[in-house]
C-alpha cells in the first residue's frame, strides 16, 4: 500500500529540516535552488538525501496520517468483511440442531492527526550561487543545496540593516536618548557582523601558515 503525503509549509512557503548529525533546525523553500535530492546541513556540513532531514514533528505527523489511512482502507474493511462472514454463518445454521448466534459491535476507530507548526528562525537567505531560499538560526551558514558559504550576501544584508537604522536618525530629531540608542545598536550590529564574518571565513578556509592571524574591529 503506497500513501502519498505532502508536508505543510509555513506562511512563507518554507518547510523545516533537521540535520541527522547535529540535530540543528533550518528551513528551505522547495522549488527554488537546484533540482537535487541531496541536502547539505548549513551548520555542520553533513551531506545526505533530503529524506534523512525530516524533523521529529514531521515524522509524527506522517505516522499519524499513515495510521489513519491504514485503519480506514485496510483494517476497518477487514473487520466489516469478517462481520459479514459471521452473519453468513449465523444464517447457515438457522433452524438447525446447533445454531450459531453472532452479535457484533464495531465502531469506527478515530485516529487523531498530529498537526504541527514550523519553527521561527532568525535569518532568511537567498543563495547568490544557486538561488535556493532557506532560513537559519544565526547569521552565516552553508547553502543546503550547493553547499556554498553565503558570507558575502549575509554580510551585505546585515550592513543594509545597519544603514536603515542610521537613516532613522534623520526622522527622529527630538529624542536624543533614542537617537543614541539607535546609533549604538547600528554600530554594535555592524561590528558583530564583521566579527562573525571573519570567524566564518577563518573556520571555512583555515590558513595553516597564519595561525596567529586575528581579525580586529574598531569603533
Amino acid at each position: 500500500m503506497n500513501i502519498k503525503i505532502s508536508l505543510p509549509s509555513d506562511e512563507k512557503g518554507f518547510i523545516g529540516r533537521e540535520c541527522p548529525k547535529c540535530y540543528e533546525y533550518f528551513k528551505v523553500k522547495f522549488g527554488t535552488g537546484l533540482p537535487t535530492s541531496i541536502c547539505h546541513c548549513p551548520y555542520c556540513g553533513y551531506t545526505g538525501d533530503h529524506n534523512e532531514f525530516f524533523t521529529k514533528d514531521q515524522i509524527e505527523y506522517v505516522k499519524s496520517i499513515a495510521l489513519k489511512e491504514i485503519m480506514e482502507k485496510v483494517v476497518e474493511p477487514q473487520f466489516r468483511k469478517l462481520e459479514r462472514s459471521f452473519k453468513e454463518l449465523e444464517r447457515a445454521t438457522r433452524r438447525r440442531f446447533i445454531q450459531i448466534k453472532v452479535k457484533t459491535k464495531c465502531s469506527p476507530m478515530k485516529i487523531p492527526l498530529k498537526y504541527y507548526q514550523e519553527k521561527e528562525v532568525e535569518t532568511y537567505v537567498k543563495c547568490d550561487n544557486c538561488g535556493l531560499e532557506f532560513a537559519i538560526y544565526g547569521i552565516f551558514a552553508n547553502c543546503p543545496d550547493c553547499g556554498k558559504l553565503n558570507t558575502s550576501i549575509i554580510f551585505k544584508k546585515s550592513i543594509e540593516v545597519a544603514r536603515k537604522r542610521i537613516h532613522l536618525l534623520d526622522v527622529i530629531k527630538d529624542d536624543d536618548e533614542l537617537r543614541e540608542a539607535i546609533l549604538e545598536d547600528a554600530l554594535s550590529g555592524g561590528v558583530s557582523t564583521f566579527d562573525a564574518l571573519g570567524k566564518a571565513l577563518q573556520s571555512r578556509y583555515p590558513i595553516s601558515s597564519h595561525k596567529n592571524l586575528k581579525i580586529c574591529s574598531r569603533t
